[in-house]
This record gives structure tokens, sequence and C-alpha cells, in this order.
């Protein structure tokens, strides 16, 4: 199976009235797989029943997330790891950096040798565009 993608015309990023305007690929999903179907795959692949995969799943999200809280970096071999990053307002002086200058948190994901090894092999195929 090939990555689909397309050609879509992008502004140059700060620039008054866009700048430039270059086409760039973009990929596009095919679809979406929910962890229902995913929790599928997995009971016919185990001795594990659906409902079981499920829980296990769960409970695993509930876990990362209190492992997360508490600032661990969670690796998920042979995934990859995921950590939370902040991102937050500059300050002259670092005396003037306290907690109410983060915006925002979000979590970074680092994937295994595996998946990047994947992310080398793959194959690309342009969709084309509706008329």
């Amino acid at each position: 199976m090939a990555i689909r993608y397309k050609p879509i015309l992008i502004s140059q990023p700060g620039v008054k009235g866009g700048g430039i305007r270059k086409y760039f690929a973009k990929s596009i999903a095919s679809g979406v797989t929910s962890i229902e179907k995913l929790a599928t795959y997995i009971s016919h692949a185990s001795t594990f029943n659906f409902f079981e995969v499920i829980c296990a799943l769960n409970i695993l999200v509930e876990y990362i997330c209190l492992q997360l809280i508490e600032g661990n970096i969670v690796r998920l071999y042979p995934l990859g790891s995921l950590r939370i990053e902040i991102r937050s307002e500059g300050k002259e002086n670092k005396e003037d950096v306290n907690a109410s200058c983060i915006k925002e948190a979000h979590i970074v994901f680092i994937p295994s040798e595996r998946v990047r090894k994947m992310l080398k092999n793959l194959d690309y195929k342009k969709i084309q565009e509706k008329s």
C-alpha cells in the first residue's frame, strides 16, 4: 500500500501578503482505524477476547496519562516514546519566567528504530485531482 498525496499551494510563512507561493506534497489519509478495529485485530491474533483487549488498552491510556502528568517519559517499545513538552512566551530575564508564561502543553512522540525504518521504506502515490 502506498501513502497517498496531492500538491497543495502554500504561501511563504512570515511574509506579508504571502510571498512566493509554492506547491508542496501533502499526505492524504485513506481512512480512520478505531480502537475497536485494532482490538478486533489483536483479539484475532491472540488468545485475548475483544473485551479484554479494549479493557487493557483503556487501562494503558489511563496509566500513560498518569505517567506523563508525573513528568515521566513513557517508552512503548517497540512503538516509541511519549513525553510532554510545553510552549511558553519568552521573557528578558530568567526570574520573570513562571507558570503564567506557559501557553500550552503537547505530547511529543519519538518513533522507535523499527518505526523509523518503516518510515524510510514507504511508497508514495499521487492522487488525481477531481475536475
